[in-house]
């Protein structure tokens, strides 16, 4: 596989992602679940993306050696983080990512490497970070992605987020300095005043040089604080600026990514696995095992379809043409979902520890177990099992629904005449509905100012990126709940727990 000119390729950044988890797996009960949770993390977030690799630290920098008391307010890398990452990593490469490191380094500057040999290859950038002194390399043919929300943050977003353009950004990081990185910036200066200062000066070595003519009108304060930092200025500057000339085996990326340990081998192991205890479980029949046919010609004959004999890609072929048909079609879905669908509870423990195995699940999950109860409560409000590790989040250990699913389960039940959105805006949502039987119908309305009652309305929560969909999920999960509490009793999305846990 060969990169063309304006691809794009991915770079992570695995601590970005690897940290955030750490912090808040205090309570966990699978030691693992770091590891497995960023890995997943990583497929997830490179998904349809072919060409990506792994930006890693690698300990000790030349920014030790320029300032030996950088980040030296930080407490050493407790072992137990460092062997999550180091975990994450050995998996990652496993499944075929390159894993760019460098000595001396941090991977800050692996990724400015790598974008800038993108560049010269006519390659656009994706970045995955949480670290805002990448946002320096955001430019034409380099973005990042937001690890918060998803968004994707061009020049456009930076300069509206922070003020100044990503070419400003090294500067403007300089003038706050990094109270995390023990990196002092000029005392008195804030978000706001770096913002003034460069829109004025344009750069803060112009900012030195007007001051030197005698020509910036800035406040005694505000001169007496920059004079002061003129001399810690380079070093800050140093300490923040990104270096490009590291050297990574650039080329790994454009390599297909190749598992070195194959899918089926997980599968391969937990067939193993089940055929070795296959004489302890004596309940169990051929039909049991056996796969369910696959239909191919008319319904009188799928009694004796074998699917081995139909290449998979022709059965699809095979069941496209046919779908229209309203009873070949029944026929079809009733097949495909009997071999899909768990028909046992050694069925869906062995499909449960399969899908553990595949990493796919490990971000809401985190184990084997936890992914089989998921199945079960899916089982038990009728959702297939696909749906159900898509709709069920497991918040503090509690099965929660996403109010959607809520909603579809509703739709679905046939117990309601109708469930109706009657008005939506960022300040107040109501739905309205009616069920089967009842004299009257139910309305729902939940409105901005009771959140902000509540103290749901934060800075940078949803309740104030997105208050219009916070709105509907939440007078939709409600109205739902009312009206169909035998289906839905006691079951609350993921947001609502969040809430009554913070």
């Amino acid at each position: 596989m060969e990169l063309t000119p304006s691809g794009t390729i991915v770079l992570v950044d695995i601590s970005s992602i690897a940290y955030p988890i750490w912090h808040t797996s205090e309570t966990a009960t699978n030691r693992d679940v770091v590891s497995q949770q960023t890995v997943a993390r990583v497929h997830n977030l490179t998904a349809g993306f072919p060409h990506a690799a792994i930006c890693c630290d690698s300990g000790r920098t030349f920014r030790h050696e320029i300032d030996p008391t950088y980040k030296a307010n930080r407490p050493e890398k407790e072992a137990g983080i460092q062997y999550q990452i180091d975990k994450a990593i050995e998996r990652l490469r496993q499944d075929g990512y390159p894993i760019w490191t460098a000595k001396g380094f941090e991977a800050d500057d692996v990724i400015a490497t790598a974008c800038r040999l993108a560049r010269e290859r006519d390659l656009s950038v994706l970045i995955i970070s949480a670290d805002k002194d990448l946002l320096q390399l955001v430019g034409p043919m380099v973005s990042a992605k937001s690890l918060k929300d998803g968004s994707i943050v061009d020049e456009a977003a930076v300069v509206a987020k922070f003020g100044v353009s990503p070419a400003l950004m090294r500067d403007y990081l300089t003038l706050l300095g990094d109270a995390s990185d023990n990196v002092p910036g000029v005392k008195g200066v804030g978000q706001v005043r770096a913002i003034n200062l460069l829109a004025t000066f344009g750069s803060i070595d112009e900012l030195y040089a007007s001051m030197e003519k005698g020509e910036a009108q800035l406040t005694p304060a505000i001169t007496q604080s920059l004079l002061a930092f003129k001399a810690q200025m380079p070093t800050t500057r140093m300490l923040i600026t990104l270096r490009d000339d590291v050297e990574i085996a650039f080329d790994a990326i454009a390599a297909e990514r190749t598992p070195l340990v194959s899918p089926n081998a997980v599968m391969a192991q937990t067939e193993t696995h089940e055929m070795e205890v296959e004489d302890m479980a004596p309940e169990m029949t051929a039909q049991d095992t056996a796969p369910a046919p696959v239909p191919d010609a008319a319904p009188e004959a799928v009694a004796t379809e074998t699917p081995t004999e139909v290449p998979a890609s022709e059965a699809t072929k095979a069941i496209a043409k046919r779908e229209d048909d309203p009873i070949i079609g029944e026929v079809v879905e009733t097949s495909w979902n009997r071999q899909l669908e768990p028909r046992s509870m050694r069925d869906a423990e062995r499909l449960a520890t399969v899908l553990d195995k595949s990493g796919l699940f490990l971000s809401a999950y985190g184990n084997a177990p936890a992914v089989m109860t998921a199945i079960m409560a899916g089982r038990e409000l009728g959702m297939p099992v696909m749906s159900a590790l898509r709709g069920i989040h497991m918040v503090e250990g509690r099965a929660s629904l996403s109010a959607q699913t809520m909603v579809g389960l509703l739709l679905k039940s046939g117990l309601v005449d109708y469930f109706e959105m009657e008005e939506s805006t960022d300040k107040t949502c109501t739905f309205v509905g009616k069920r089967k039987g009842a004299r009257k119908e139910q309305r729902v309305t939940h409105t901005i100012e009771m959140a902000t009652r509540a103290g749901l309305v934060k800075p940078n929560s949803n309740w104030v990126k997105t208050p219009e969909d916070m709105l509907v999920a939440r007078a939709s999960a409600r109205l739902a709940r009312l009206l169909v509490p035998d289906l839905l009793g006691g079951m609350y999305t993921p947001e609502e727990l969040r809430e009554v846990s913070a």
